[in-house]
């Protein structure tokens, strides 16, 4: 808990799978993984994967409300509404986020305006702030980040890695 690690390596070198090992989309052919000394095996997959927050390269988005992006549900009550507003606050992309009167507004915007010609068109490196504001709702216990700044202008990268700094160190209510 607490550290950082970086695992370094050309293309092929099975960076991405690593991830894809913990998360347990498939499992090892031989040997195994352990997390404090039990089989990742033993631990009921959904569980492991929700204390796992993971930043992809290429994150997707999905045309759909904000909040609902953010929390990976529907939004169900007051706490749900303020952790929103502090992942968009720490992200930068509540005052982005042009046209929007109330915060109510800026919660239930749709990504893209595929199905709404109201919704907001984010940027490359405004999707990834999403997929990190996306992967630090969860309050996750490990945090994961495959790339996540790849292709993008340096002064993106660096609030990525801001935005992480600062909800690790203040954290999110």
């Amino acid at each position: 808990a607490g550290t950082k690690t970086a695992i370094v390596g050309h293309n092929g070198a099975g960076k991405s799978t690593i991830i894809k090992l913990l998360l347990r989309f498939y499992d090892v052919d031989s040997g195994e993984i352990r997390i404090n000394g039990t089989n990742i095996k033993e631990y009921n997959v959904s569980e492991l994967r929700k204390s796992i927050g993971t930043v992809l390269q290429d994150s997707p988005v999905y045309a759909m409300p904000i909040v609902d992006f953010l929390l990976s549900r529907k939004c169900t009550d007051a706490a749900d509404e303020k952790r929103v507003q502090d992942i968009l606050a720490h992200t930068g992309l509540l005052n982005r986020i042009v046209g929007q009167k109330t915060f109510a507004d800026v919660m239930n915007t749709q990504i893209t305006k595929e199905f709404d010609e109201n919704g907001y068109n984010f940027s490359g490196g405004e999707q990834q702030m999403l997929a990190v504001g996306r992967a630090l709702m969860s309050r996750p216990k490990l945090l994961m980040l495959d790339e996540p700044s790849l292709g993008l202008a340096p002064l993106v990268v660096q609030g990525i890695f801001d935005i992480i700094r600062t909800v690790n160190e203040q954290g999110v209510t």
